[in-house]
């Protein structure tokens, strides 16, 4: 039986990371060894991880060094041949990894594994499912629709292939899981699991509520993709990918109330890609057919 190596960065998680173990230690999947790594927590975060009484986790308590220092420390201390990736506000189905691991070793030429998500709010409430798309180019994927082939939780990739790629880069936070997935990506091929097996909490005030953040990791990590050798074949695909994520990026900035930002970037989505905008501007429209009973496809183009 394969082992698994389950990583899960904590900080100031005590209202969450107890839950989170739980689901964890409810696993059919017998074989893991988990590591916490509280990144200098303020609150009674690593007390209550050591307090789940099992002997396949394991506590780290480092100084704070941001999110990918403390994952990179989970990876080093861990030895199997899988490493799957879970936040500590985030909850994994009782079936995950075993399924995951079946599906891997049934696909040994597929280097990464993800599955679908549901989201839920601060009190563990569904929120609808996220959206996942299976491809057999997930590189293209990921720089036209960020992170929608699976969240971080969701992973699970095998050590050789983590070795190669490099781990997480320290550079980023927010963003680390979509540089590590893009660099995955031109390596790899990516199993996708569609059942949603991962609960992933959005939540106010945690890292992915920011979008100011969200708008300098994003661009950082494209502009670190774009400048490696391996991302030759997706140059085609630069300003496309530049001008969907300024327009996510606008997005979150104006689900935050923050219209003038909002703007700024829909300003340099135009910029980057012009025709990034026929799907939004087209949406009012297209609204406003299907209240009349008109088919969507009238109203032009959708991306």
């Amino acid at each position: 039986m394969a082992s698994v190596a389950v990583v899960i960065p904590a900080y100031n998680a005590a209202k969450t990371i107890g839950e989170t173990l739980r689901s964890l230690v409810s696993q059919t999947y017998p074989d893991f060894e988990a590591v916490v790594v509280d990144d200098g927590s303020s609150d009674c975060t690593a007390h209550i991880a050591a307090s789940v009484a099992d002997a396949r986790i394991r506590v780290l308590r480092t100084t704070n060094g941001g999110v990918s220092a403390a994952r990179n420390r989970g990876i080093r201390v861990t030895e199997s041949e899988y490493v799957a990736f879970l936040d500590a506000d985030d909850l994994w189905h009782p079936e995950k990894l075993a399924r995951q691991v079946a599906a891997m070793q049934s696909a040994p030429s597929f280097g990464m594994c993800v599955t679908g998500s549901i989201r839920i709010d601060d009190c563990g409430r569904d929120m609808g499912t996220m959206p996942l798309r299976t491809t057999d180019r997930p590189g293209e994927a990921l720089l036209l629709n960020s992170m929608i082939v699976g969240c971080l939780s969701s992973g699970m990739v095998r050590r050789a292939v983590l070795d190669d790629v490099g781990w997480f880069d320290h550079r980023f936070s927010q963003a680390a899981d979509f540089d590590l997935w893009l660099r995955l990506s031109t390596a790899t091929g990516f199993l996708v699991l569609p059942e949603p097996l991962v609960r992933y909490r959005s939540a106010p005030g945690n890292m992915s509520s920011d979008p100011a953040l969200l708008e300098r990791d994003t661009f950082s990590v494209l502009d670190a993709f774009f400048a490696r050798p391996e991302a030759a074949p997706y140059n085609g695909l630069r300003r496309r990918s530049y001008g969907a994520h300024w327009l996510f990026c606008s997005g979150s900035y104006l689900h935050a109330g923050r219209r003038s930002d909002a703007v700024r970037c829909l300003w340099n989505a135009l910029q980057a890609h012009p025709s990034t905008l026929r799907g939004p501007l087209g949406l009012p429209m297209r609204r406003m057919r299907r209240r009349l009973g008109r088919p969507a496809s009238d109203v032009g183009p959708r991306h």
